[in-house]
């Protein structure tokens, strides 16, 4: 018996699978379109953000470093006057050492949280006998708990081979990192060596170019070195140098009283990561006032005045509201924490630590 022929689906039901079939592709190609928008932006966000360079002991706190060696019995008392004022660091003189202990004064800086950092004076010139009895003296150094070398003097091929033979030693070391500093004189130097973690070019903080601070492996790796003074040329750009990244040296001379905010903003960089660890960004450089951001997990604004005229700068930025709390001022008529709208009104001679409100 033959069997019947199937029934042809009418047109209605072919009409119906074909809008079954157009639906199922169509929520197909939504969850893969999805899917890879999804994947796209999570690369974007990946590449878009970059950490901050890790901190170390010498960046998150100021070494200091007094222009006149003192006698020897004040060395402990130097000791506790850097810890005061906030340092974190201290560069003594091999004088102000040679006869005391060097050991001892190490124990007591890490008391009062305070690393010992030497002076060592090159030679224009080394024979084989000067060269091994450096070699020993920085090993009994490293030994005895020194953090680090500040090179004086030498020419650029004798502090380049001072430096080798420094930086052979200090990495035969464990435990805290160590550090080499080598002269201002070779800053601007292109011969030099790049900057490593743990060797690092020495350079003044003498003019007001803040194009140069804008190259992120250079202001990381670099010792920006700022002399005390009671001028308030002097005290503004120490400002400025204490909120910049990488490593600062303060030259301190006894004879000048420190400005009563000193404290208040070293103690303040070490409490504050963005300070030390964010990336920089000049917002202004005009002959008026001078503005620098901080771009970390949040956003800190720094603003230089002008020495002899009262300045207004405006806070409204990209991405933030017109809106700023004041940490830190120059001038003592200022509150830390008074919330700023709109601008800023500087006052002759004042530089403000500002943190920005986001959108």
């Amino acid at each position: 018996m033959e069997s019947m022929p199937l029934l042809k689906p009418c047109r209605a039901q072919q009409s119906a699978r074909f809008w079954v079939s157009v639906r199922r592709g169509l929520l197909i190609f939504f969850w893969m379109m999805f899917a890879a928008l999804t994947s796209l932006a999570v690369v974007f966000l990946v590449r878009a953000y970059e950490p901050p360079p890790p901190s170390v002991w010498h960046q998150r706190r100021v070494i200091c470093r007094n222009t006149a060696p003192a006698p020897q019995s004040d060395v402990a008392r130097r000791i506790q006057a850097a810890s005061a004022l906030g340092c974190g660091g201290l560069i003594l003189a091999q004088e102000e050492v040679n006869s005391l202990n060097l050991r001892r004064l190490v124990t007591e800086g890490k008391q009062y949280g305070v690393s010992i950092i030497l002076e060592v004076p090159i030679l224009e010139d080394y024979d084989c006998h000067q060269l091994q009895r450096l070699k020993d003296a920085a090993r009994s150094w490293l030994a005895d708990g020194a953090s680090g070398f500040y090179l004086l003097g030498g020419g650029k091929a004798t502090v380049i081979m001072i430096s080798q033979i420094l930086q052979n030693e200090v990495e035969i070391i464990s435990g805290e990192e160590r550090l080499i500093l080598l002269p201002d004189w070779l800053c601007d130097d292109e011969d030099m060596p790049k900057n490593k973690s743990q060797v690092l070019r020495t350079c003044p903080l003498t003019d007001w170019n803040l194009q140069k601070f804008t190259v992120r492996s250079e202001m990381k790796d670099t010792a920006w070195e700022v002399m005390s003074g009671d001028t308030d040329g002097l005290q503004l750009r120490q400002f400025l140098a204490i909120t910049l990244p990488g490593t600062i040296i303060l030259s301190l001379n006894q004879s000048q009283p420190l400005p009563s905010w000193l404290s208040f903003l070293l103690i303040l960089r070490f409490q504050t990561p963005d300070l030390y660890t964010g990336w920089l960004q000049i917002i202004s450089d005009g002959s008026s006032y001078r503005a620098l951001s901080h771009w970390g997990c949040s956003t800190l604004l720094v603003i230089i005045g002008c020495y002899d005229q009262s300045q207004n700068v405006s806070l409204r930025l990209p991405h933030f509201s017109a809106s700023a709390r004041l940490l830190l001022s120059t001038k003592q008529q200022r509150s830390p924490g008074q919330v700023l709208q709109d601008s800023v009104q500087l006052l002759p001679g004042e530089a403000q630590l500002l943190r920005l409100t986001p959108d």
